[in-house]
């Protein structure tokens, strides 16, 4: 046999999608490289796809896949169902049309595994060329500095790369990278697949790089292990147009002064607002250790991914406390939920929506919220004890899990 066909939706279906198109659809786009010539808003000229070419990156939880076939890359939309597919293989598929231009959409009807693999190579690209969505959907390298990183809802880990005057977010689903506090302030390769977002008229408002494996994201200079104190003068007077990439160290008095104006840091030259790493705790304070990276703001130079200190480097010690109770989640502040700390707790399933992904579970402590997107996958139901395992996170009402 020579292909494996993981999906074919059923006639009724499939003349729905295709009907979402605008009904009968014209003789098949086979090479990405000619979707790539056609402009963005393409859905209602019924066009129709099948490719073959190879898988960058797959994610299951979201139902999307990226794909190359050697003039081009696409982002492939999969209706209705969990593909479990690898970077590298090989595959056909069929579908309709979505957006065109050099960052096609395809909405899939038909997908088939094929024989042999294929070996990824990255395209070197600038930050430029990231930002402004140039570099497509294609398998991408660029080199930047690590600059901080925690844990999602999902449970994806997230890590923001300056390179080039650009603040890039990195996505992996997995974990996987020992010692990621040791890599904040060193250089690092980023290989990943840009997933591009876009505003309302059109244009590029987001890229997110997503990496297919952990070993894609690996250091080329490790962080200086002494950071110089800085003042606020030598900061705020930094050419905007020319940050400094590497991390700074300053030292003052940090206060919360509201919700719109946030932290701001106070020395004997000035002050200079902070906006803290996502993972961490606000902390005010007379004499502190302030370590971040220089990013410009609205209207001044400010201090992003901000970690305070009272002495010596930055610790995380709330990060390698283990809840084993949903009471000890639910005692956190909105700021310590935010920390990503790791929950473990034995609890019963009180009510779950796999549509949703998100569930509620209850121990002898109480009860909480759960958002868990990958709930399809698992066999749970209410009444189910379950050892959950995950980290906390702000909610509307109290922090979740």
């Amino acid at each position: 046999m020579r292909y494996r066909r993981l999906f074919s939706l059923a006639p009724a279906v499939l003349a729905l999608v295709m009907g979402s198109c605008g009904g009968r659809m014209g003789s098949p786009l086979d090479r990405i490289g000619r979707i790539a010539a056609l402009p963005l808003q393409v859905a209602e000229r019924r066009l129709a796809v099948r490719l073959e070419g190879w898988v960058t990156l797959a994610d299951p939880a979201a139902n999307i896949l990226f794909m190359e076939d050697g003039t081009g890359a696409a982002r492939i939309e999969l209706p209705f169902t969990h593909v479990s597919m690898k970077p590298g293989d090989n595959l056909a598929i069929g579908g309709a049309l979505e957006e065109g231009g050099p960052a096609p959409t395809i909405v899939a009807t038909d997908i088939s595994i094929l024989p042999g693999r294929h070996e990824l190579h990255a395209v070197s690209v600038s930050a430029a060329g990231l930002a402004s969505g140039r570099s497509g959907f294609r398998y991408v390298e660029i080199e930047g500095v690590f600059r901080s990183h925690f844990v999602d809802r999902s449970g994806r880990l997230n890590i923001r790369i300056g390179a080039g005057g650009t603040v890039f977010e990195a996505l992996l689903s997995t974990q996987g990278l020992p010692d990621m506090d040791k890599l904040i302030g060193a250089r690092v390769r980023v290989r990943a697949v840009p997933n591009l977002s876009r505003d309302v008229y059109g244009a590029i408002s987001r890229v997110q790089l997503w990496l297919p494996w952990p070993g894609d994201l690996t250091q080329v200079a490790p962080a200086p292990t002494e950071i110089p104190v800085q003042t606020v003068r030598e900061v705020a007077s930094c050419d905007r147009r020319a940050l400094p990439e590497h991390r700074l160290h300053l030292r003052g008095a940090v206060r919360n002064e509201g919700v719109h104006e946030g932290l701001r840091l106070t020395d004997a030259s000035g002050s200079i607002r902070l906006r803290e790493a996502s993972a961490e705790a606000a902390v005010s304070g007379d004499s502190l250790d302030v370590f971040g990276f220089a990013e410009a703001g609205a209207e001044s130079v400010e201090l992003a991914d901000a970690v305070m200190a009272h002495a010596g480097p930055p610790v995380r010690s709330a990060r390698s406390t283990e809840l084993t109770t949903v009471a000890q989640v639910h005692a956190l502040s909105p700021e310590d939920a935010r920390r990503s700390i790791p929950v473990h707790v034995r609890a019963i399933v009180t009510y779950i929506n796999p549509r949703s992904g998100t569930f509620f579970v209850q121990d002898q402590t109480g009860p909480t919220y759960v958002y868990a997107p990958r709930i399809q996958d698992l066999k749970v139901k209410a009444g189910d004890l379950v050892d959950l395992t995950g980290v906390t996170a702000p909610g509307d009402f109290a922090p979740i899990v």
